[in-house]
């Protein structure tokens, strides 16, 4: 909330879905009344995507942007994505990269360079909170996948906005990457412990592995996605790293246990 009162474009809405079992965010927004723009304080079942679902309904705006709890805005961001799309009339989303405040990349790989987004790298080019698209995309795509994310109720702990960009590709959207776009974002590898950073790696992976297999990827292109953390492995077992070694091992297992789920049961 302090990051969004502290944007050079003001010209936009917040909508809060939440899905606490009490008040406790109505005293924190009352606080930002007339600070920032609209807010629209909403309530959902249980689930990220399910959430996602209920606030894509009460959107208004040309541009719609998927923030979370925990991720802080840049005070230029907003001004910059509006004049990207403001430049790219036929481009239908934006992409940028999850940082920490220093700059330092977060949250996994991303590619180095600005480009259009793909189903080879649209693993390596979004996360939610960095993705913002045109609401007739979104009006296109439909609901997220509330098989997917976290809360569910399933396995398949992520990949709700990964299979969402890929629905878009597929519809003919173009989406674009550019990593100087950052979305401030903790980094969970520095304060989670093991034994919950490797269930954490374990339920994302094999949702990422859902998706794989869901959205029916080639087997070569497949097994290059899912058996990539096993290179991981080797490496850090070598350097003596056991602890980023067995986040590794845990990842391969679930994006391929959640290829199998989606190959089986995924369309």
């Amino acid at each position: 909330m302090d990051s969004l009162v502290r944007q050079s474009y003001r010209d936009w809405e917040l909508v809060v879905v939440d899905q606490n079992p009490d008040a406790r965010l109505k005293p924190i927004l009352d606080a930002y009344v007339g600070c920032v723009g609209p807010i629209y304080h909403l309530r959902a079942e249980r689930g990220l995507s399910r959430a996602r679902n209920v606030g894509l309904g009460h959107i208004a705006g040309d541009i719609v942007g998927f923030p979370d709890d925990d991720c802080w805005y840049p005070p230029d961001l907003l001004e910059r994505v509006v004049g990207f799309f403001e430049l790219e009339q036929g481009t239908a989303g934006l992409c940028g990269r999850a940082s920490d405040e220093h700059g330092r990349s977060v949250m996994g790989r991303w590619a180095p360079s600005a480009g259009p987004i793909g189903l080879s790298n649209v693993w390596y080019t979004g996360v939610s909170f960095t993705i913002f698209l045109r609401t007739e995309a979104v009006s296109a795509v439909g609901p997220f996948d509330e098989r997917l994310g976290v809360g569910s109720g399933t396995c398949w702990g992520s990949g709700e906005e990964t299979d969402y960009l890929i629905r878009a590709i597929k519809l003919g959207f173009k989406l674009w990457y550019d990593p100087t776009i950052a979305v401030y974002h903790p980094e969970p590898f520095e304060y989670l412990p093991l034994s919950q950073l490797a269930r954490r790696s374990y339920r994302y992976a094999r949702g990422m592995g859902f998706v794989i297999g869901k959205n029916a990827y080639p087997l070569w292109r497949a097994a290059r996605l899912v058996a990539r953390p096993l290179g991981g492995v080797a490496v850090y077992c070598a350097l003596g790293r056991f602890r980023k070694a067995g986040i590794s091992l845990a990842t391969f297992a679930g994006r391929f246990l959640g290829w199998a789920d989606g190959v089986m049961q995924g369309r």
